[in-house]
C-alpha cells in the first residue's frame, strides 16, 4: 500500500468519525469541515458520495491514474537511445543540454518525473519502477538522477 493510499484512508477515517459527530449534533457542517480543512461544500459532497455509495465512495478516483502531463513512452525511449549510443558518462543536466541543442529536445529538466516536462528527469522517474526508485538513491544532485539514469539502462528500459 503507497504513501496516498495510507493518506486516503486515514482521510476517510477522520472524516467518517467527524460525520458521526456532527449526526449526533455535537459538531456543525463548518466545524467538521474546518478540522478536515475542507469547505462546508466538500464536506457535504463527501457526506452525499457516502450515503449514495458507501465507502467506495470517498475514494479519491485520481489515485492509480497516470498522468496526463507524463511523458510518452516513446520519447523517453528516443532519450535513452541517445544516452546510450552517444552520451554515455555524461551527467543527466549536460546530457539534456545536448539534447535541447543537437536532438532538438522540448522536454525540460527540473519538473517532477513524468511530466510533459520531465525531459531527462522524466528517465529518472517515469521510466524506473517503484523497486529501482526505492534502490536508486535520493541525495537529490545531478548524480542522483545519473544514477537512476543508469539504473533505468541496466534494467532495460
Amino acid at each position: 500500500m503507497g504513501r496516498a493510499e495510507v493518506l486516503q484512508g486515514v482521510r476517510q477515517m477522520r472524516f467518517e468519525g467527524l460525520l458521526e459527530r456532527h449526526e449526533r449534533g455535537e459538531l456543525s457542517q463548518g466545524e467538521a469541515a474546518e478540522m478536515l480543512g475542507v469547505s462546508e461544500r466538500t464536506f457535504r459532497r463527501w457526506r452525499d458520495r457516502l450515503r449514495d455509495e458507501g465507502p467506495e465512495g470517498l475514494r479519491d478516483r485520481r489515485i492509480g491514474k497516470p498522468s496526463s502531463r507524463r511523458a510518452a513512452a516513446e520519447e523517453i525511449v528516443r532519450m535513452l537511445g541517445l544516452y546510450e549510443e552517444r552520451y554515455a558518462g555524461f551527467t543527466v543536466k549536460h546530457f539534456h543540454e545536448q539534447l535541447q541543442k543537437r536532438h532538438h529536445y522540448k522536454l525540460g529538466y527540473g519538473d517532477p518525473a513524468g511530466a510533459a516536462g520531465g525531459g531527462a528527469g522524466a528517465a529518472g522517474g517515469a521510466a524506473l519502477g517503484a523497486s529501482q526508485k526505492a534502490a536508486a538513491p535520493a541525495d537529490g544532485g545531478h548524480d542522483a538522477a545519473s544514477r537512476r539514469l543508469a539504473l533505468c539502462l541496466a534494467a532495460g528500459r
